[in-house]
């Protein structure tokens, strides 16, 4: 499978590691993780803890609500102060 992106960043927390994929299965994913990383040097997998990624969780909620694909030209303001309290 190619997208044809030049780079890429996969973040991920261990809640859905643990929680919500069998081990066997997650093992399988990770294989085929590897397996594509090897080609694809710009690629990356990074662990995020849960608690400090507040505005990804509050997005990936707000993306389950819409039925169709949407693009936002400028910050939601409703996530725009939990971008700013995540600002060091």
């Amino acid at each position: 499978m190619d997208l044809k992106y030049n780079s890429m960043q996969l973040k991920i927390d261990d809640k859905i590691n643990f929680e919500y994929v069998d081990r066997f299965e997650l093992g399988a994913i990770i294989l085929q993780c590897k397996n594509l990383l090897v080609h694809k040097p710009n690629y990356r997998i990074q662990f995020v803890r849960r608690k400090a990624n507040d505005v990804t969780r509050f997005l990936a909620r707000v993306a389950t609500s819409h039925t169709r694909l949407k693009f936002f030209q400028h910050i939601p303001s409703c996530i725009f102060s939990l971008i700013m309290n995540e600002i060091p």
